[in-house]
């Protein structure tokens, strides 16, 4: 834990350096299986807390804000990231995530929505929810499982999420996710046979990342908000 603060110091230290207003970062690692989190829920919150305003402090010396992401099952949904931001007592921006909300099993419009004046950044990517596991996918709070997939083959609400982001005015940046653009989500993780589909040659890596761009542009531009 002492070393991923130092790393999370000189991160700040980078990201002033390089001009960047914002360091984004996750708050705890331990996040995500609910048999680890779920009986340590109050534990692990106050530890993230505690660690949260440390880096805070720390990168406000350089100039830099830190945002964070709604992600796993304490620091995400609309009651649990509001309480978050009352008891860190910090400035901190939010990162809306549009899949990592599927988790608690919410929509990121109503995140959007409930914090208007926090939302620094935006990460756009697909997902769904399915009752049984497939192989891979995240537990969700009600015991589902969450799948990452390309780009509107999901159930995430673009949207209203879309028209939320319209609505507090909001004028940042967006960053368009794939995991899986190159990979079934099912065959993701759980089959070490397969580890020779996980290295997609370089050539194949670039034109996928080409057209999850060309994926972004479109939606961007569908709702008048592209730049180049």
């Amino acid at each position: 834990a002492e070393a991923q603060m130092i790393r999370l110091k000189k991160y700040a230290e980078f990201a002033a350096a390089l001009g960047s207003p914002y360091l984004h970062h996750t708050v705890i690692n331990e996040i995500y299986n609910p048999e680890n989190v779920l009986p340590r829920k109050e534990e692990l919150f106050y530890k993230g807390i505690d660690a949260a305003r440390e880096i805070y402090d720390y990168a406000e010396k350089f100039g830099v804000k830190c945002i964070i992401e709604d992600q796993g099952f304490i620091y995400n949904g609309v009651e649990g990231f509001g309480r978050f931001l009352r008891e860190v007592n910090r400035d901190i921006g939010i990162v809306a995530d549009f899949g990592n909300i599927r988790q608690v099993e919410e929509k990121i419009a109503d995140l959007i929505r409930a914090f208007p004046e926090k939302i620094a950044h935006v990460h756009v990517k697909d997902v769904y929810v399915l009752p049984e596991q497939k192989g891979g996918g995240l537990p969700t709070v009600n015991g589902n499982f969450m799948y990452g997939t390309l780009f509107r083959q999901g159930d995430v609400g673009f949207d209203d999420a879309m028209r939320a982001l319209h609505d507090i005015g909001y004028k940042g940046y967006f960053t368009f996710e794939s995991g899986n653009i190159l990979l079934p989500s099912g065959k993701r993780r759980p089959y070490p046979q397969d580890e020779r589909l996980l290295r997609a040659p370089l050539d194949l890596r670039i034109k996928a990342e080409a057209f999850l761009y060309e994926i972004g542009k479109s939606v961007l531009t569908a709702y008048d908000c592209f730049e180049e």
